[in-house]
C-alpha cells in the first residue's frame, strides 16, 4: 500500500512500453510490472518533471489495460486476486494504463462485464497522464502468459470463489468451440466449416463464442461434458469455468509457445488435461507480417478423426472424413499467403 505514488502511462504503443507505478520519491515499485514469461514487458519510468496532478482517493493497480480480447483476459484481469483481501467500499476504482494510449473508441463491452462477474462495480480508469493517487494498493502479478499461466494460489483462489457465481450451466453436452467465422486475418484452420459439419452429425453444437455474450459464453461451457476446440483465446475464458469432469480436446492451428499457455491454464484451473491433436499438412505464413498468430494450416481430417475417435469424443462407426478437394482450400486461402 503506497501513500502518494506517481502512475506514470506510456507514451506510445509498443510490445514493451515504458510505465508503470513509482513511490513518492520516484523509485520503481516492482510489483506493479507487468511480465510475459521471463521477460519483462514494462520498464520503469522515471519521475516526470513539473505538476503532477493528484488523483484523490484510495485506489487498487489493475495494471496494463488491453482492448483485444485474448490479451485482455490473459494480462489485464491478472491482479483481481485482490479483491479477496481488501475492503471494496474502501476503494475509488481500479486504476489502469492504457496498451494504446492514443485510442479514445468507447471501451469493448466485455471490459466492464468480465468485472461485474468478478463481483465488483468498482470505477475501471485509464490513466492517460501521470498522476498521483492519495493512495494506491499494487497487489503483484498472479496470472498472465508463461509458467505464470497456472497461476498463484491466491488468484486460482478468487476466481473459483468470485467468477460468475450467479450462472448456471445452460446447454448441450457436446461442445465445438469453432474458429470459422473469425476469417483469416485471426488465423485459421484452412476449411474449418469441413470440421464444423463433420463434429454437428455427431451431435456437437457448433460454437462462434464471439457471436455471444460472457454470459451465455460461460453457461455453455460449464454445462459442456466433451469439449473440442480450435486452439484460441476462448479457451482461456474457458479454462475459468470449465468442468472439472469434462473432456477436452484442441485442434492445433500452429506452432507456437501460445498453444502451452492455454494448456496449462485449463489444467492448472479444470484439474483437466486437454488432448492436443495436432495433424497439419502444411502452413502458410502472411506475406506482410511474421506474426505467428496470423498463421493459416491445412488440417488432415482423417487424422483428426482417428484421434478424436480413439479418445471417445466421435464414435466409431460414421462415416470416414475425407479432405476436400485441393483447389477448393486454396481458393479459401486467397493470394496474400506462402507456405511458411
Amino acid at each position: 500500500t503506497l501513500d502518494t505514488p506517481v502512475v506514470v502511462p506510456p507514451a506510445e504503443r509498443s510490445h514493451v512500453q515504458t510505465t508503470g507505478v513509482l513511490t513518492k520519491k520516484g523509485a520503481p515499485v516492482t510489483e506493479a510490472a507487468l511480465w510475459r514469461g521471463r521477460r519483462l514487458l514494462t520498464d520503469p519510468p522515471v519521475l516526470p518533471q513539473g505538476e503532477i496532478r493528484r488523483l484523490k482517493g484510495k485506489w487498487l493497480w489493475g495494471g496494463v489495460m488491453w482492448r483485444y480480447f485474448p490479451h485482455f483476459i490473459t494480462e489485464s484481469v491478472t491482479r483481481l486476486w485482490a479483491l479477496d483481501h481488501v475492503d471494496l467500499s474502501d476503494l475509488d476504482g481500479i486504476l489502469f494504463v492504457p496498451k494504446s494510449p492514443d485510442n479514445e473508441d468507447t471501451p469493448p463491452g466485455f471490459h466492464e462485464t468480465f468485472f461485474r462477474l468478478m463481483g465488483t462495480d468498482l470505477s475501471l480508469v485509464d490513466v492517460k497522464e501521470p498522476v498521483r493517487p492519495d493512495t494506491l494498493i499494487v497487489p503483484g502479478q498472479g496470472f498472465g502468459l508463461g509458467d505464470i499461466s497456472r497461476g498463484t494460489p491466491e488468484f486460482r483462489a478468487a476466481m473459483k470463489a468470485r467468477f460468475a457465481k450467479g450462472i448456471a450451466a445452460e446447454g448441450p453436452e457436446k461442445l465445438y468451440i469453432s474458429r470459422s467465422r473469425l476469417g483469416p486475418q485471426r488465423g485459421a484452420l484452412l476449411g474449418e466449416t469441413y470440421i464444423d459439419d463433420r463434429l454437428a452429425a455427431e451431435g456437437y453444437e457448433v460454437f462462434h463464442p464471439q457471436d455471444h455474450s460472457l454470459e451465455v459464453q460461460i453457461a455453455r461451457y460449464r454445462a459442456a461434458t466433451h469439449v473440442i476446440a480450435a486452439e484460441g483465446s476462448s479457451l482461456h475464458l474457458y479454462a475459468f469455468v470449465g468442468r472439472p469432469d469434462a473432456k477436452i480436446a484442441m485442434l492445433l492451428r500452429r506452432k507456437s509457445r501460445a498453444t502451452q499457455h492455454i494448456s496449462t491454464h485449463i489444467e492448472s484451473f479444470t484439474g483437466v488435461t486437454p488432448l492436443w491433436i495436432e495433424h497439419l499438412r502444411q502452413t502458410w505464413k502472411r506475406v506482410d507480417t511474421p506474426r505467428k498468430r496470423l498463421h493459416i494450416s491445412e488440417p488432415d481430417f482423417a487424422a483428426i478423426q482417428t484421434d478424436l475417435r480413439q479418445a471417445g469424443f466421435i464414435s466409431k462407426s460414421g462415416p470416414d472424413w475425407t479432405q476436400p478437394d485441393p483447389k477448393e482450400l486454396k481458393a479459401l486461402l486467397g493470394s496474400n499467403y506462402e507456405l511458411a
